[in-house]
């Protein structure tokens, strides 16, 4: 299903197959049937109204089947709603109305899943599983329910004082169909296939056997006590992964039920019905705290399975001809820096003769609420082992840095990752741009150096040994504010090193070199650092620099170039928050064009490209209190299709005074109009 918003947490994904005539009809044929006599069976568990149940599995049927599929066999969930309804104890209305209730509620449920929680990779993020059973399990179930109960209220089947039980029985059915059916569902089709090793298959037969021995025990009314079954929900999602986390839930969900209505397990109540609520409560919270967390597990696999293949990558090269040395540095070192709003940035290289490769490296990237990542290492060593090393720790940094963890805890990760015999200095900052304040670890490296707006010059002394060492296990963070304006650079110890001076008349030279420079030219201060430092002569050991400043900021003109990729929303929005209240704009107009702009974004990243790498770029100025922006792309524009066809302009032109598109060869442009009420004067 193409959507005109994308998720810009997750790359572009795949849609659902396009199904000719005759695979739509049997696709809407074969839900109705599954749809039927999975609601059969539910209905046949309602105590309270006949109409009404705790056990509903059609809910997650339903969802899962629109999210694999695509909502076009959306008639399927209002045929096999309707026909059961009507065969069970409603009338021509009443199964009408539920039917349409139920259609509703899987639609909107789709939808939300598609626009915010991952579509049907869902369950594979953690983020994503909470996301789901807030948009689909809590608020679009409350559209089945409501026009349900109602719609059997109206009809006399449902007496006005019994409204609300009712209602609390059909949402909580639904929510639980929702968490517990549609994961099971969704898991396993996206991930079919059992790879699993000899030893896997034994611990996988073993935790089978416990599930239903402890499910016995505990349901069987032996002892009844539920929280005998936490350990093998742990023991599947820590061991295995969400797909078979969801099977384990669905067993002991069925194994439960069984309990409960012949009389045993901890969960009878008065009535059944009430006995029933609360193992669907229970199972409910189970799976909502366990599959966030085989998903967690599940990332952390796969990262260090990337880890893994990429350190292995590196290391096959070195088998290779001395050839391929050249494309490998090429490949390891940034070819361009990346655009960080608000933020100059330059960095250089220079390898010692003769080894062309070593294992100095610097990296820039943005992290979560406008902050920004920076990165200066040096590996032990040089030629293609000290690159895989170099490769190994720069690709876990931007990991670990990404899932949001502190400097400190990337310096201890880090350290666990380094293997017996290698050892790396690395210094990494997180620099907010906003308030100048900077947090860091700094693992052996030279102390990062401060030029101050008045030309003063201080150094981050605070530093720890080397990663490799084992010893300390733990580092110390750090955290200092530094005055707006100032240059930051970082550098490895080619820079100081020389054969004829120690590290101390160096970094004395250093300091002389960089004080009084300008914050203006960030290349011509590193050219001119090269220039006094190193002269014509190469390092004796590989030497990198990385400098950081403010940009200059053009009140009355804004223009940034980025990726078409999901994450480069995030980057746009936060340079826009930060140069809009320089032109005046209200928090308002703020929310308004960051709204607007990065739905015209969203849209050139999701329909103007395929999955090769490219670009776009938004360009706003201030004239007479009038704001225009311009978002282009270069891709050729593919209409969306669907029910969400046009949303995403409509709320744009909703937000902005006026919104024009125009498409041609050379790509596509979006035009936004907003008169601010309150223009600052360029």
């Amino acid at each position: 299903m193409t959507r005109s918003c994308p998720n810009i947490r997750s790359n572009v994904r795949e849609r659902p197959p396009i199904l000719n005539v005759g695979k739509t009809v049997a696709a809407i044929a074969g839900l109705a049937a599954l749809y039927f006599t999975a609601a059969k069976l539910g209905l046949t568990l309602a105590f309270l109204n006949a109409s009404a149940t705790a056990v509903w599995p059609p809910t997650g049927i339903a969802l899962a089947a629109l999210l694999l599929l695509g909502t076009r066999v959306w008639p399927g969930v209002f045929l096999g709603a309707f026909l059961a309804n009507l065969t069970t104890a409603g009338t021509l209305v009443t199964s009408l109305g539920i039917a349409a209730g139920n259609t509703l509620e899987a639609l909107l449920g789709a939808y939300l899943v598609n626009r915010f929680a991952g579509g049907r990779d869902a369950f594979d993020q953690a983020q994503n599983i909470f996301r789901f059973v807030l948009l689909a399990a809590m608020i679009s179930t409350t559209v089945s329910a409501t026009m349900g109960v109602t719609t059997l209220s109206l009809s006399g089947f449902v007496r006005p004082g019994d409204y609300g039980p009712v209602w609390l029985t059909w949402w909580l059915g639904d929510a639980a169909g929702a968490i517990v059916i549609a994961s099971f569902v969704l898991l396993w089709s996206r991930h079919r296939r059992v790879t699993w090793t000899r030893e896997q298959m034994l611990e996988g037969a073993f935790l089978l056997v416990a599930v239903l021995v402890v499910a016995g025990v505990v349901f069987g009314g032996l002892f009844s006590f539920e929280y005998l079954t936490v350990p093998l929900l742990a023991w599947a999602a820590f061991r295995f992964g969400p797909r078979e986390t969801a099977t384990v839930i669905v067993l002991l969900s069925g194994i439960a039920i069984w309990g409960t209505l012949h009389g045993a397990g901890p969960f009878l109540a008065a009535t059944q019905n009430a006995s029933l609520l609360l193992l669907q409560a229970f199972m409910a919270i189970m799976a909502l705290v366990n599959l966030p967390v085989a998903a967690v597990v599940a990332e952390r696999r796969r990262a260090e399975e990337r880890l893994r293949e990429s350190e292995q990558r590196f290391r096959t090269l070195y088998q290779r001809e001395r050839g391929t040395v050249d494309i490998l540095q090429r490949s390891l070192l940034p070819t361009r820096l990346p655009t960080i709003p608000g933020l100059m940035v330059a960095g250089r290289y220079v390898p010692a003769a003769p080894e062309p490769l070593g294992g100095d490296w610097y990296d820039v990237f943005p992290l979560a609420g406008g902050r920004v990542g920076l990165v200066m290492g040096d590996v032990a060593g040089h030629g293609v082992g000290a690159a895989a090393v170099m490769a190994k720790l720069r690709n876990a940094l931007r990991a670990y840095a990404m899932e949001g963890h502190s400097p400190k805890d990337v310096a201890e990760r880090l350290n666990r990752v380094m293997e017996r015999g290698e050892m790396a200095s690395v210094v990494y900052l997180v620099l907010d741009p906003v308030r100048w304040h900077v947090s860091y670890f700094n693992a052996g490296q030279p102390p990062p150096v401060v030029l101050e707006p008045t030309g003063a010059v201080k150094f981050l002394e605070q530093s720890s040994i080397p990663l490799g060492t084992r010893i300390p296990r733990s580092y110390d963070e750090h955290e200092v504010d530094l005055t707006p304006q100032s240059i930051l650079l970082l550098y490895t110890d080619g820079i100081i090193e020389t054969r004829t001076q120690g590290a101390e008349a160096r970094l004395t030279k250093l300091e002389r070199a960089v004080a009084g420079r300008p914050a203006t030219d960030l290349d011509g201060l590193l050219a001119h650092l090269l220039n006094q430092i190193l002269g014509e002569s190469a390092p004796i050991d590989d030497a990198a620099l990385l400098a950081v400043a403010a940009s200059p900021l053009d009140p009355g003109r804004f223009h940034i170039e980025l990726a078409a990729l999901p994450d480069s929303l995030a980057t746009l929005r936060n340079a826009l928050r930060q140069w809009l209240p320089h032109i005046g704009a209200t928090a308002e107009e703020i929310f308004a064009v960051t709204t607007a702009v990065g739905e015209a974004a969203a849209n050139a990243i999701e329909h103007a490209y395929g999955p090769k790498e490219a670009a776009f770029e938004v360009e706003a100025l201030v004239e007479t209190g009038r704001l225009a922006i311009a978002v282009r792309d270069k891709g050729r524009w593919r209409t969306p299709r669907g029910p969400m066809r046009g949303h995403g302009l409509k709320m744009m032109r909703e937000l902005m005074d006026s919104v024009e598109v125009a498409s041609g060869p050379e790509g596509t442009m979006i035009r936004l109009s907003h008169t601010l009420r309150n223009a600052a004067r360029p």
